[in-house]
């Protein structure tokens, strides 16, 4: 199915804004992000985890625009906002005759931040739901888990791993955090 757009507009808002019609027979909603969004990945997902609409906002501009989700049958949806930091999940509630959007029932997760500095690799991540956060890291080459770590119990989540004594290649760090999966591949070079 394909989710329709009917109007884009410009704004000047400091923050999101989502809001859901309230005129019986109109499915419809507006998203309004703040003006310096940047390097945003926009989907609507249904109930399966399928993504039925994606944007990337690349900015920093203002966004807003109206959705018309009259094609998709009644159900629950998530509408997800993912920053380079952070992960933010709205769900959509689409009705025979309406669309309900509550701002107040979005969760926010913040996603880890891989860094890396020659063969040091360090994972951070803000934890305010404090999930345990599971690393595993594979190589590639052979698709052998070289590493597993689970960090649990406080807001602020580190660790670093050391991989001067690895052959060079690439590594994919797989993390998972909050029933949110996050991936990221390194190079190690000789």
């Amino acid at each position: 199915m394909v989710l329709g757009m009917l109007i884009p507009f410009s704004s000047h808002s400091d923050s999101i804004e989502v809001v859901g019609t309230n005129v019986t027979g109109s499915k419809t909603f507006r998203l309004t992000l703040q003006d310096n969004a940047k390097n945003i990945q926009l989907r609507l997902v249904d109930q399966s985890g399928f993504t039925l609409y994606e944007e990337a906002i690349d900015g920093p501009v203002s966004y807003e625009r109206v959705f018309n989700v009259s094609s998709l049958p009644t159900g629950n949806y998530k509408l997800e906002l993912e920053y380079p930091t952070k992960h933010q999940i709205l769900p959509v509630e689409i009705r025979t005759t309406s669309v309900v959007l509550d701002q107040s029932q979005m969760v926010e997760y913040f996603k880890p931040i891989v860094s890396q500095k020659g063969t040091t690799v360090s994972i951070n991540m803000l934890n305010t739901k404090r999930g345990p956060l599971k690393i595993l890291v594979y190589d590639t080459e052979n698709n052998d888990l070289l590493s597993q770590s689970n960090l649990r119990g406080a807001v602020t989540l580190g660790k670093q791993f050391d991989f001067s004594q690895a052959k060079p290649g690439n590594y994919l760090i797989s993390m998972t955090c909050n029933g949110q999966r996050y991936s990221q591949t390194i190079t190690i070079d000789e």
